[in-house]
């Protein structure tokens, strides 16, 4: 047998591994989610309602996440035993992704708060880069130049680190969108890491695959489990450092871009969110029902519908970012230039702006009610603090009704339109608003409430605002 005759065979048994390491990780993800699904009705790891954000009917576990982490775990246990050139930096790469789910696991049983969250995420990152998993240079693809980092390399490798799970964990609006995005970026990363031969990145990417499409099986609409901040953590941490340790062969640029185009869709969606946010004076972190998946909702796409056109929108910015990989580059820009003109098709159609004019009026509209949402920001800060300071029920719900009507809100319903917060033992506040403002704007306000509420039922347990 000569060499080049030796060499295509190891390439088919690695593919053979490969292939395998799907079938187990669908395998496990199948056999994994019924019991996860069941614990569910025990109120384990329940997501509940909550009647603005949360849409779903009825509470629906949110620890799917623990079904991939056993599939990733699996795929590190027996890379753990293959002897690599580069075995230090599979540390970090396959450690990384693990400590972002438990992070996420922990806040899916008790919030931890944004601030907390980012924190971690960050202490993370720097682990992963101390590790010598980073972006150190960048070579433009079939280019012939190369940018030393130098200084901005941990900048550009922590932001990196920390940016893709938060961009999977915010589009994990709706059954199957995250599900399916993350299936979409492990396909993609696997054949990347096929034509530099990094089989070690092959298995793990397509074990994942085996394991979302498992997952999908049980997430798809109608859910009947969500990923919850564990899954997405790990699926958007494993992006980054699969790609990062991609970059170790070939073009730095080209990996990474890749992922980048992949990702187009939940990059779009947070920097409309980040603006969205600035200018209506709402916590950047915060979660809002104005994403671009709600807004597909609006105009009357059902759930299934709506999860299989974002399939097609993946697989195709899956092409465009392989084509980028294919042709070192050169078809660089013609991708960007179809991308700016989808964003503009999707700002225009998915009604963000329709004018110039209209543009001017959600500003000026933004920056009116600006000071509306500073004001039951910190109205919903007093009411957290009051829970403390309440002798009992009675008293915290007469301080609710005026802090609340300090906002605009009739807790005795005598408005014409009202407003509804799901509470986390299912009872519905029903709030009257007036006819001055959108219903939308009084659902965001009204969910500022909603974590000062719930507050307040863990101190009362069997209170009831409706009495």
């Amino acid at each position: 047998m000569g060499f080049h005759s030796l060499h295509l065979w190891v390439q088919s048994c690695e593919m053979v591994y490969s292939l395998i390491a799907g079938l187990i990780g669908l395998f496990v993800s199948i056999i994994t989610i019924p019991i996860l699904i069941a614990k569910a009705r025990s109120g384990f790891g329940v997501d509940q309602p909550d009647g603005l954000r949360k849409t779903h009917l009825q509470g629906i576990s949110r620890l799917g996440g623990i079904s991939l982490a056993i599939v990733f775990c699996l795929g590190a246990i027996f890379l753990s035993f293959q002897k690599s050139p580069v075995a230090s930096l599979w540390i970090p790469t396959l450690g990384g992704p693990i400590a972002m789910f438990l992070l996420g696991l922990v806040d899916d049983f008790k919030p931890l708060g944004a601030r907390f969250k980012l924190g971690g995420q960050i202490l993370i990152a720097i682990g992963i880069y101390s590790l010598g998993l980073r972006i150190d240079s960048m070579t433009y693809p079939g280019g012939d130049f190369t940018v030393d980092l130098t200084r901005f390399s941990f900048l550009i490798t922590i932001f990196w680190l920390i940016a893709i799970p938060n961009l999977v964990n915010l589009i994990d609006g709706v059954d199957g969108i995250a599900g399916g995005l993350g299936a979409f970026l492990f396909l993609t990363l696997g054949i990347v890491a096929i034509q530099s031969q990094q089989w070690g990145i092959v298995f793990v990417s397509l074990a994942m695959v085996g394991a979302l499409i498992g997952f999908l099986f049980y997430n798809f609409p109608p859910a009947k489990i969500f990923l919850g901040d564990g899954g997405a953590y790990l699926i958007g941490s494993a992006i980054s450092t699969l790609s990062l340790m991609s970059s170790n062969k070939g073009s730095i640029a080209a990996a990474l871009l890749v992922t980048i185009v992949a990702l187009g869709i939940p990059i779009a969606d947070t920097l409309f969110a980040l603006c969205r946010r600035f200018l209506k004076g709402y916590p950047i972190f915060r979660a809002d029902a104005g994403h671009i998946h709600h807004r597909l909702q609006k105009i009357g796409l059902s759930k299934r519908r709506m999860v299989l056109g974002m399939y097609a929108i993946f697989f195709i910015l899956g092409l465009f970012g392989l084509s980028i990989f294919w042709s070192q580059g050169r078809t660089l820009p013609i991708v960007g230039g179809f991308l700016f003109l989808f964003a503009i098709y999707s700002i225009k159609n998915l009604g963000y702006i329709q004018s110039w004019s209209h543009f001017r009026i959600k500003f000026d509209l933004a920056v009116h009610r600006r000071s509306q949402v500073q004001y039951t920001l910190l109205a919903a800060e007093l009411l957290e603090l009051q829970v403390e300071r309440a002798r009992d029920f009675k008293e915290y719900r007469d301080f609710f009704k005026i802090i609340a009507g300090g906002v605009g809100f009739d807790l005795d319903r005598n408005a014409g339109r009202s407003v509804s917060i799901v509470l986390r033992n299912g009872e519905r506040v029903v709030l009257g608003v007036s006819e001055k403002e959108e219903i939308e704007h009084w659902e965001n306000l009204a969910g500022l409430f909603l974590s000062a509420l719930n507050q307040s039922l863990k101190k009362w347990v069997y209170a009831k605002f409706n009495d």
